[in-house]
């Protein structure tokens, strides 16, 4: 992300608590694929495919966690995450965006963003200061040195995207299609998996 030749300003990993979430969730996760469908009279094909899909949750999620930081240069600014880093010129940073988006459902807590925004309005980078520590997050916003614009109500992810659009991805702007679309997915995958194992087994 940053090079001998454009040496950070400051670099920002994922907050401790994120970090240390990760074990216990794991020994939890393990426990609920191993033990509960043994218990409920689970197949082995039940229990494989509970445990490809606690692996496609999961281990995304650490991942993620892992790599996660975000880099100011003098020049540049860029985010890792999951997949491959993005970075961008200082100069091509017009404005940033501050709004806390609500949730889809009521007891999910809002969400803090803040959008990096070209001068066309196009999306550069978004960050969320609940992955970060607070101090530093607001430290960073501070020394990128760009025009901020907040908004001083909660917004929907849909009415944001309505004034911004190609800011918010579809999982959020249509949570409610997203996770019948997701819950489909995942009950086809379980399908297929116990299909191949109980053909499997049969055929041993």
């Amino acid at each position: 992300m940053s090079s001998p030749s454009h040496p950070p300003i400051l670099e920002l990993r994922a907050a401790a608590k994120n970090r240390r979430v990760i074990v216990p969730l794991a020994a939890l996760l393990t426990g609920a694929v191993l033990i509960v469908p043994p218990a409920v009279g689970g197949s082995l094909p039940v229990t494989a495919g509970a445990v490809v899909v606690w692996a496609a949750i999961f281990v995304p999620l650490a991942i993620y966690n892992h790599r996660l930081r975000v880099v100011l240069t003098h020049t540049e600014f860029g985010k890792v995450g999951l997949g491959k880093g993005r970075r961008h010129s200082r100069v091509n940073i017009a404005k940033a965006v501050r709004v806390t988006l609500l949730p889809p459902r009521a007891g999910s807590p809002p969400s803090a963003n803040v959008f990096l925004l070209d001068p066309a309005g196009g999306l550069l980078l978004r960050l969320r200061d609940n992955e970060f520590d607070r101090a530093e997050f607001e430290d960073l916003i501070v020394r990128l040195g760009v025009p901020v614009t907040a908004y001083p109500a909660m917004l929907t992810a849909k009415q944001f995207s309505d004034q911004h659009p190609g800011t918010i991805r579809f999982w959020e702007r249509r949570p409610y299609s997203f996770a019948a679309l997701f819950g489909c997915g995942t009950m086809a995958i379980l399908l297929i998996v116990a299909a191949v194992l109980s053909a499997y087994v049969l055929n041993d």
